[in-house]
């Protein structure tokens, strides 16, 4: 997901900054990008106006989040990729963050998937209904 969301958000000419636990493939990402790259242990600390979480942190209901409660406050909208309620995604909603979730990307992305493979695009709501159910 990580290399997805770098290649979209390139598009718009952003200012990106990518953090990884592993720093090597955190720099290695950032240079194959031409993004800026922040520290692991500077995250708590940094603020911009959007956190994307693509990290499995958060999956098979573990209360792990990838940054403190507390930052969460130095952002206006996190995307969590995890499929599934995460405590990143529920932290983030009760301070009034706005949040785009895994379930809402899977969706998306099978309905493109669906439309590539066949030319036929599905209602949103149809697929969320039937991935839903």
């Amino acid at each position: 997901f990580a290399r997805a969301a770098l290649t979209v958000l390139k598009e718009f000419n952003l200012e990106i900054y990518l953090s990884s636990r592993d720093q090597l493939i955190g720099s290695s990402l950032s240079k194959e990008f031409g993004v800026n790259f922040l520290e692991f242990s500077k995250k708590d600390s940094f603020s911009a106006d959007i956190l994307i979480n693509a990290t499995p942190v958060g999956m098979g209901g573990s209360d792990e989040m990838i940054i403190t409660k507390d930052a969460l406050n130095n952002f206006l909208v996190v995307v969590d990729a995890v499929v599934g309620e995460t405590r990143l995604a529920k932290e983030a909603e009760s301070i009034g963050l706005k949040i785009i979730r895994g379930g809402v990307l899977a969706i998306n992305q099978a309905i493109e998937q669906f439309y590539l493979y066949t030319g036929v695009e599905l209602p949103k709501e149809l697929t969320e209904e039937a991935i839903i159910n």
